[in-house]
């Protein structure tokens, strides 16, 4: 069997601009902010950039915090940008959840574990084996691809 080649990319805390990426309250956000938020899409489109110039990757994995903090429209930008890399480069994306996904992340989230597997369906959950309930972690079989 030949070997898997895989990246594994986490914690891409992507937001959608279009959600209000500028003006003061969002300014002074960024002041104790963490992540690059307004930066969020560059920096997953140059990471997927570098990922196409190795021609021997098989699989994608991103092991949760996908999004700033679960906001349904960064969630399906994401998986449009997921599609789009699939369908171009033939290189399977798999995802898991991570706490700023879904569930009770204050007045932004609005996705639940449901949305979150119904969104990324096709980036792992169509694929799933085994699925433990509750949190969005599965087993698959990357043989597979």
């Amino acid at each position: 069997m030949k070997p898997i080649n895989f990246y594994l990319v986490t914690d891409t805390h992507y937001f959608e601009n279009e959600l209000g990426a500028g003006g003061p309250a969002f300014e002074k956000n960024m002041l104790t902010e963490q992540y690059f938020v307004k930066e969020s899409s560059a920096i997953v489109s140059t990471t997927f950039d570098r990922i196409i110039q190795d021609k021997d990757t098989d699989i994608v994995i991103i092991p949760g915090d996908l999004t700033k903090d679960g906001e349904l429209e960064s969630h399906k930008s994401l998986a449009e940008k997921f599609e789009s890399f699939e369908e171009e480069t033939g290189i399977q994306v798999l995802v898991i959840p991570g706490n700023h996904d879904f569930g009770n992340l204050g007045e932004y989230c609005e996705v639940d574990l449901a949305k979150f597997k119904e969104i990324y369906a096709d980036f792992g959950y169509n694929q799933a084996l085994t699925l433990a309930e509750g949190h969005g972690s599965y087993t698959a079989d990357l043989s597979e691809r």
